[in-house]
């Protein structure tokens, strides 16, 4: 027999069905079945959905239970609708409310695959900031060693304000600046591998007699990290059929979430720019979650509910991916 695909919305929730399996059985299948009045046999036309792909003919059940306004539109019943092509359906009232995804965002985010990378420990850069003149700052005060995430997303962002690199990532070359602030900071622009990098620090200032630099490769990483999280964050609120002002709070988890600076992540698109002003970062939420729920029988309990209500959104497989993840590697310009 062969095996389609059928799409619930809001939600993305995809699930793999035989030829002939009504949507209904597939939402049973899914976890978004529901009990209706006649038990699933067409008579009480409270299981409509919305056919937005993959619509096929109508029965005469659909016939006597809608209005032809709804059969025009892609209004089905559930129960009696079998599905013989790859669907998309949107549920009028869904249970899942609660949807997750996960961001391939590699690791520059840690320091990884970085030219002068490292993770935030004693010596690493951890912050740039564009004033009249450059500052950083250096976790444990003595010379930089190398620059950790929280500070190559500041410099990014520093680029982007200042006019210094493309809304594809590439440095313009030292004679196209024209931002004041920019044009202080030319002569850090120096060649390395063939291409522009930022000197950040010269050899004479670091610990090692070595230049700290942000090359053109590492932005490419940046770049590519961000637009994973940016795409995810964007589908999922298209799952939800929600917009930035919809969002009333983003916590930001985890290390690198703790130590980054929200205008940096937004300055670059990896949070919406809406967003700035309400995001809260939480620190170790996982490690903390874990030890509230190794405490309390009651908590343990919430937790595995919570998590069983939660939809799971494939990324690679949402319609429309990879140009989604391709548009967020872009920078947008003021």
């Amino acid at each position: 027999m062969k095996n389609l695909r059928i799409i619930f919305q809001p939600g993305a929730i995809s699930v793999s069905v035989i030829a002939g399996t009504t949507i209904m059985e597939a939402m049973n299948q899914s976890g978004l079945g529901e009990d209706f009045p006649c038990g699933g046999r067409g008579k009480c036309g409270k299981c409509r959905v919305k056919v937005i792909e993959g619509l096929g003919d109508f029965t005469a059940i659909d016939k006597d239970r809608l209005t032809s306004q709804e059969l025009d539109e892609g209004i089905r019943l559930a129960c009696i609708t079998k599905i013989n092509r790859d669907m998309m359906v949107e549920i009028q009232s869904p249970k899942q409310l609660m949807v997750a995804c996960s961001a391939a965002a590699g690791p520059a985010f840690e320091g990884a695959q970085i030219t002068n990378g490292m993770r935030g420990a004693d010596g690493a850069i951890d912050h740039i900031s564009f004033g009249d003149g450059l500052e950083y700052t250096v976790i444990g005060n003595g010379r930089p060693i190398g620059i950790c995430g929280s500070a190559l997303l500041d410099g990014v962002a520093g680029f982007v304000e200042l006019g210094m690199i493309n809304k594809r990532g590439k440095f313009l070359e030292p004679e196209k600046l024209t931002d004041p602030r920019a044009l202080k900071l030319k002569d850090r622009l120096v060649k390395y591998e063939g291409a522009i990098a930022f000197q950040l620090v010269e050899a004479g200032l670091t610990r090692h007699g070595r230049p700290i630099m942000i090359t053109q490769n590492d932005i490419r990483e940046l770049q590519l990290a961000k637009g994973a999280i940016a795409a995810g964050v964007r589908i999922l609120q298209e799952a939800m059929g929600i917009g930035c002002n919809d969002i009333q709070e983003v916590l930001l988890a985890g290390a690198f979430g703790n130590y980054l600076n929200p205008h940096s992540a937004c300055v670059i698109g990896l949070i919406p720019r809406e967003l700035e002003n309400r995001i809260k970062t939480i620190g170790n939420a996982a490690g903390n979650g874990a030890k509230i729920a190794l405490l309390s029988a009651q908590e343990f309990s919430r937790a595995e509910d919570l998590a069983g209500a939660v939809s799971f959104v494939e990324l690679g497989s949402y319609p429309g991916f990879n140009t989604i993840f391709a548009e967020n590697t872009y920078f947008k310009l003021d």
